[in-house]
């Protein structure tokens, strides 16, 4: 993907960045049900602290780097805050692929523990460069004082140097960004330049500003000449790889979404990279409800894939190639297993891995009680408004819930993408813009030569 909305992960706050040599030691547990267990030791030593991780074997030193806490807190076990590891040269951390950089994501909001799980599972079923995950508990020693921290998703991070990332809402390091959309288009907010590129980028990134910048006029251009050129200022694919894999984990949260990526390699303009997934599967605190026009020709599908209306896509989804390209996509991922079954046997095997972790970790965190869903207003059948409670009493019927909301979502897709409607107007504009202009000249002359046939001789 490319220049973007949290860096290879989106960065929402200030960063705290402390300096660290780091440690792991790795051994794997093997018994069914349990998961690694990650230790990081922090000793402050002046400006350094001294960083380890255990794994029931034998350390091994991998490089200095930065641990930094990606929710704004100087203290890392107070709350179940989400952590970059970021280190000065590749290691293997886990199995978890070679990368200099791994994240640790807590998931503080999804008493399943397994939400983020899921949206990278999905993610690997679309594109077989995906992050490569594991679940681990984590456990964080800070001088004499250790923390259980409770399940957390390791994630490898890509290292994908060739592209600019970009994230929603102010910089910490004072790089805001000023584009088309963020002038015209007052609720989307503002772009800043990514902190974990560092201010060694602020005299690099201004020229690909002004190209990400003019992909937006032409995404957004009412003139349908100008706006079919989005197929060379986009990484279409990215696009639509990525709906795909918010629609199915019903990422709302991310629908408001104004963070990009820009590849240096290919000059396209990419969509964001993967992030967190814990108020995913109807796990907001606010139910997320639509306003949709009725009357719209597209509403029906509008209803069953809200994030036609997300950021750029409610640009992309006026173009009907775009949405054949969608339909196609989603059913070759559909052959290739993306299916009910299979998103049930993720959801089943992850909630064997954490089957032991789960109360360990729901005690340090009190049963995540709270983390309150407001409930859902509907109709009943006597056309009365009810409140229907979103809430879980367990685990069990909390993984009953993701199981339920993944199988409905996944049969909703298939329909809201069988059924979009092409509109004439639209479908016209692309026929002409991609008819050969010879065509179209042959065509003139000869209705030319017609009027002159029938003025000459009366027929």
């Amino acid at each position: 993907m490319a220049i973007v909305k949290k860096i290879s992960v989106s960065f929402l706050v200030i960063l705290i960045v402390q300096l660290l040599s780091i440690q792991v030691m790795a051994e794997e547990s093997t018994a069914e049900g349990s998961i690694p267990v990650l230790e990081l030791e922090i000793d402050s030593r002046g400006e350094t602290d001294q960083f380890a991780a255990t794994v029931e074997g034998t350390t091994k030193t991998l490089a200095k780097g930065e641990l930094i806490n990606l929710n704004g807190n100087h203290d890392y076990t107070t709350k179940k805050d989400d952590i970059c590891l970021k280190l000065e040269q590749k290691s293997e951390l886990l199995g978890v692929g070679e990368s200099d950089t791994y994240l640790l994501l807590g998931g503080a909001k999804d008493k399943s523990l397994i939400r983020n799980y899921l949206g990278y599972r999905i993610a690997q079923k679309t594109n077989e460069d995906a992050p490569q995950i594991r679940l681990v508990e984590l456990v964080i020693q800070q001088g004499k004082k250790e923390s259980y921290q409770g399940v957390y998703l390791l994630v490898e991070k890509k290292n994908e140097i060739d592209k600019l990332e970009f994230e929603q809402g102010e910089s910490p390091i004072g790089l805001e960004i000023e584009t088309y959309r963020t002038q015209n288009y007052e609720e989307d907010g503002e772009l800043a330049l990514s902190p974990i590129l560092g201010k060694e980028w602020k005299q690099e990134y201004e020229e690909y500003i002004s190209r990400l910048s003019y992909g937006e006029q032409v995404l957004y251009s009412d003139n349908y000449k100008v706006f079919y050129e989005y197929k060379e200022m986009f990484d279409v694919t990215s696009f639509i790889d990525s709906f795909i894999i918010e629609e199915l984990m019903s990422n709302y949260g991310e629908i408001k979404s104004g963070n990009y990526g820009y590849s240096l390699e290919t000059e396209k303009i990419t969509s964001e990279p993967l992030w967190r997934f814990d108020e995913a599967i109807d796990n907001e605190r606010v139910p997320f409800e639509l306003e949709v026009d009725e009357e719209d020709a597209d509403a029906e599908e509008e209803e069953l894939l809200p994030f036609t209306r997300s950021g750029y896509y409610e640009q992309f989804f006026k173009s009907p190639e775009f949405i054949r390209s969608m339909q196609e996509r989603y059913h070759e991922l559909r052959d290739k297993g993306l299916t009910e079954k299979w998103l049930e046997q993720q959801v089943e095997s992850a909630a064997e891995q954490v089957s032991e972790a789960k109360d360990r970790d729901w005690e340090r965190w009190n049963d995540y009680k709270g983390h309150v869903l407001q409930p859902l207003e509907v109709e009943n059948g006597a056309g009365e408004s009810v409140l229907l409670s979103r809430q879980t009493e367990d685990y069990d019927a909390e993984i009953l819930k993701i199981k339920t909301n993944l199988r409905n979502k996944n049969l909703d897709m298939g329909i809201g993408f069988a059924n979009f409607d092409f509109s004439d107007q639209a479908v016209s504009h692309e026929v002409v813009l991609n008819s050969n202009p010879i065509w179209l000249l042959v065509f003139l002359v000869a209705f030319f030569l017609l009027i002159r046939f029938v003025r000459k001789y009366g027929v």
